[in-house]
């Protein structure tokens, strides 16, 4: 079994503009990242960081999403 305790933390960058592309990063990228083997599996979560590149129009309809509210819990 391979030790994680001196792993980096995990950095995750994603980008995207519109909102067909924000509806797909949410339903699919998102979603799939936070399964239960993934996001929520990480050790040292509040090391990790998680970049989102988008416009503002974008990152304000992002924030009520509740995919996103998850997400938040975790990194």
């Amino acid at each position: 079994m391979v030790s994680t305790r001196n792993l980096p933390p995990f950095y995750f960058i994603v980008t995207f503009w519109g909102r067909q592309y924000r509806e797909w990063f949410i339903k699919y990228a998102l979603s799939s990242l936070l399964a239960p083997n993934n996001i929520p599996a990480l050790r040292h979560r509040a090391e990790c960081k998680f970049l989102i590149c988008t416009t503002l129009e974008d990152w304000a309809a992002l924030e009520y999403e509740p995919t996103f509210a998850l997400l938040k819990t975790y990194i």
